[in-house]
């Protein structure tokens, strides 16, 4: 016989034995052939120590050659070893059939210990198992999401993995899904994709009815589930409205597991006022007569800051003006006084000119000092400016909040200006009697 090498799974596996008759030379019948009246199957696997036997039962027989059986019931996969027993009838000696390695692949002894070195092997390999998955669209609800595994033949074991690791995955997203057989008799493999979607929110506005007030008109948003993330836009800006009007207000959750948005309208309404009308006692005279309205409500921000503004620059203008006219007026009284110090000699040329020549410092250091002051207050005029600007297009108390610290140090500059004229004006004055009393009298 020759022995397989790999077979498939299955329940059972047959050996077959096929021998020819032949004469006993050695045995007591020398007068007939012998025939085989049964044996043994001895088998195990490659890592057991003990020999399992079944018994060779007659198949069939061809012309002179004899077919016996033997089966190894419920195979697992993995590699056997075996070798038969033959026994005959006339008194032949037992036999026993073996591997080796020559054409036919077998031979045979009487040396049971010399079959049981060498036997015959097989090596049963694993069927194959189709594995089916199922439960790969979930969604989000804070557990761990698994993915369902089925198998043919059923109940066979498995292992999975997402995106390679053996724990389900609990956020949303997608995970690559692969489930194995890890039966010792199957083998088989599935690859999938399990999506976890978000979950849906509920998402409530409110305060959507307000009354202007000068400041932002915030709405509320609460979730369920409760304390996620939330992004509201008013009129598609993040920024919330201070003016009366309507407005379309969307919030949108932001949150990784989570998905939801509502829309609706925040009202905000135009504050009361109460006027007071004034002259409304008036005399004929032939011309048009109108009375006059004061509101309770104080004066907008902006136009305090647009007034404060206008009064900085008329500062600004002020000293431009003072300085301009006080270099044209000092110029002309130090060309005069230089003019007389030609005229004059002695003791009272050299008084009056070094007179002139401390008056000139003088004059030079007020005239630096108000130019230092002015060049501070133009620069709080143009910052002042590039707020009113900004002012005008986004006006709201956080914003004149935010200005106050401008407003100030425009205050502070105006404060040095008027001081500064005042210095100046009292120099200027002290220039003219200085120049008066060493002017020469004609």
């Amino acid at each position: 016989m020759r022995t397989p090498s790999t077979i498939t799974l299955s329940n059972d596996v047959t050996i077959y034995s096929g021998l020819r008759k032949f004469n006993n030379t050695n045995g007591v019948n020398t007068n007939g052939l012998v025939n085989q009246t049964g044996g043994w199957l001895f088998y195990r696997t490659s890592s057991a120590v003990t020999w399992t036997s079944n018994a060779l039962a007659w198949h069939t027989n061809n012309g002179d050659y004899q077919f016996w059986k033997a089966t190894i019931p419920a195979v697992p996969a993995r590699t056997f070893q075996y070798y038969l027993q033959l026994d005959f009838d006339s008194g032949a000696r037992t036999t026993y059939s073996y591997f080796t390695n020559n054409a036919e692949g077998f031979t045979t002894t009487t040396n049971l210990t010399t079959a049981q070195a060498s036997p015959y092997s097989f090596t049963v390999a694993k069927a194959s198992a189709t594995v089916t998955l199922s439960g790969t669209s979930q969604t989000y609800n804070g557990s761990a999401r698994s993915v369902s595994v089925s198998t043919t033949p059923s109940g066979l074991s498995t292992s999975v993995t997402y995106n390679g690791s053996s724990s389900a995955p609990t956020n949303a997203g997608t995970y690559n899904v692969v489930a194995t057989v890890t039966d010792s008799n199957y083998e088989g493999s599935a690859t999938n994709t399990l999506t976890i979607t978000k979950a849906s929110v509920t998402i409530s506005l409110g305060n959507l009815s307000q009354t202007y007030d000068g400041t932002s008109r915030t709405v509320t948003a609460t979730t369920s589930p409760t304390n996620l993330p939330v992004t509201i836009t008013y009129n598609g800006a993040s920024s919330a409205p201070t003016n009366a009007g309507s407005y379309t207000v969307v919030a949108t959750v932001n949150d990784a597991n989570y998905q939801g948005s509502t829309t609706n309208t925040l009202a905000v309404a135009k504050a009361s006022s109460t006027v007071t009308l004034g002259s409304l006692n008036q005399t004929y005279d032939g011309s048009a007569k109108s009375a006059s309205a004061e509101s309770d409500k104080p004066r907008d921000a902006f136009e305090d800051y647009t007034d404060q503004l206008k009064d900085y620059k008329d500062v600004q203008g002020t000293l431009s003006d003072r300085i301009n006219r006080f270099r044209t007026v000092a110029d002309a009284r130090f060309k005069d006084w230089e003019s007389d110090l030609a005229k004059m000699e002695g003791d009272l040329k050299n008084i009056s000119q070094d007179r002139m020549s401390k008056a000139k410092k003088e004059y030079d250091d007020v005239d630096k000092k108000v130019r230092t002051i002015g060049a501070k207050l133009t620069k709080a005029v143009d910052k002042l400016q590039e707020v009113q600007t900004y002012f005008t297009t986004e006006l709201n108390a956080a914003s004149i909040q935010a200005a106050s610290k401008v407003t100030d140090a425009a205050k502070k500059s105006a404060d040095d200006v008027t001081q500064a004229l005042q210095d100046m004006k009292a120099d200027y004055t002290k220039l003219k009697l200085d120049t008066a009393e060493t002017k020469p009298k004609e």
